[in-house]
């Protein structure tokens, strides 16, 4: 009987360092997805600056070609 106490008192022990282990896994995996969606968000605004960015170009390129072309 104790050398069954003693055995489960090692796997409980075991067990408790796995759960720390992977507890502390997982605050950096929370961490690194929030700085990804941080970068991500980032990205997103770049694409929206650019993409006015392009329509202006494109506006002004299309009123260039008009005034070549009269």
């Amino acid at each position: 009987m104790a050398d069954n106490i003693a055995a489960l008192a090692s796997q409980k022990a075991d067990a408790d360092k796995q759960v720390a282990v992977l507890s502390q896994a997982l605050e950096v995996t929370k961490t690194d997805l929030k700085a990804s969606q941080n970068r991500a968000e980032v990205l997103s605004d770049e694409n929206k600056l650019i993409l006015q960015e392009k329509a202006v170009i494109q506006g002004q390129f299309k009123q260039l070609q008009e005034s070549l072309s009269r």
